[in-house]
């Protein structure tokens, strides 16, 4: 619609006898689409929003016959909204979590459905209630000054100063000291529909690959307004290519695992990663191989499926996993 409006004010006002005006076959070629959908498109402009639009013989096409308005709404196909509402569910993380990005993602929701609202032909509201968007995972609770500063930061290639709490713990189990950092954020990642992330570089150390940060552990952080142009590219998705989530640590290595029967349905069901590879085993049992990074995340994963996963390579995981259920049984026994 927004293709074609601005096309019929140009050829309204261009009073040349000789230019034709678009017939449906020409507008279904502007747009890419079949003819019997640019012809429901023109429909619609002439039913749903009153635009006035005639076929001019002379012309042999379609035109405005006078210029209206200028088209105060946007109009969104039921699946565009629920793509938007998908959205608004990834960056409103679980509710109830502590985190108070919630209500403000709702509040800029819910202003941008009532200015739609006429263009829509069902409730947002409803759609909110009854499609809801939960995580298991990651803590999701963020200031939402945080957010709002790193989010600016980022966008606008600023460098960052925060307070960070590292989430390793001393050997007594308390919590590290915080430290102060200085960053040039380059990227900022969602992981699991909830937890947020930057990958940012060192200033001090051009040479070193970009940190991780979780904003969960930022404090104090602040806009420094000091512009910088990255020392070197950075693709995320190659970044991650080998993790599970956020974890880029640890060798990369071929994983192989074999899960009982009675829980095989739901392994399936998960995604794992890119190069998973399912089979079934000589005894029965779920064959799951895959080459990612060995690290706490990828173990945490697997260990959410014991005592009905079984490890089998590499050499390193299965003798972490012993070792694992060696404590296991010594704290039941």
């Amino acid at each position: 619609m927004h293709i074609i409006d601005p096309l019929f004010r140009e050829l309204f006002h261009d009073r040349n006898p000789k230019r034709l005006f678009p017939s449906y076959s020409r507008l279904a070629e502007l747009l890419e689409v079949s003819w019997d959908t640019a012809k429901r498109d023109l429909d619609r402009m002439i039913e749903r929003f009153h635009l006035p639009i005639d076929y001019f013989p002379e012309r042999r096409g379609w035109g405005y016959t006078k210029i209206p308005p200028r088209l105060s709404g946007i109009y969104m196909e039921e699946g565009e909204l629920l793509v938007l509402a998908a959205s608004w569910g990834a960056l409103e993380g679980r509710r109830g979590s502590g985190s108070d990005i919630g209500p403000r993602v709702r509040q800029v929701m819910e202003k941008l459905m009532n200015v739609l609202g006429h263009d829509l032909s069902f409730n947002f509201q409803t759609v909110s209630e009854r499609i809801a968007f939960r995580s298991s995972g990651y803590h999701a609770a963020i200031d939402i000054a945080t957010f709002e500063t790193v989010v600016a930061a980022v966008l606008s290639q600023h460098e960052l100063s925060f307070t960070y709490r590292k989430q390793t713990r001393a050997a007594d189990g308390s919590q590290s000291v915080p430290e102060a950092r200085y960053v040039q954020p380059r990227c900022m990642v969602c992981v699991d529909h909830s937890a947020w992330y930057i990958f940012a570089d060192d200033p001090a150390n051009a040479d070193a690959e970009p940190h991780t940060f979780a904003l969960f552990r930022m404090s104090d952080v602040i806009d420094t307004g000091r512009s910088f142009e990255p020392s070197k590219p950075f693709d995320v998705e190659t970044a991650l290519r080998d993790s599970l989530g956020i974890d880029r640590s640890g060798p990369v290595k071929t994983v192989e695992l074999l899960f009982d029967p009675e829980v095989a349905g739901y392994v399936q069901e998960h995604f794992w990663h890119s190069t998973e590879q399912f089979g079934t085993a000589d005894d029965g049992r779920l064959w799951l191989t895959m080459t990612v990074a060995i690290n706490p995340e990828l173990e945490g994963k697997i260990r959410k499926w014991t005592p009905n996963v079984e490890v089998i390579g590499p050499t390193q995981l299965r003798d972490s996993f012993k070792q694992h259920a060696a404590k296991e049984y010594a704290r039941y026994h």
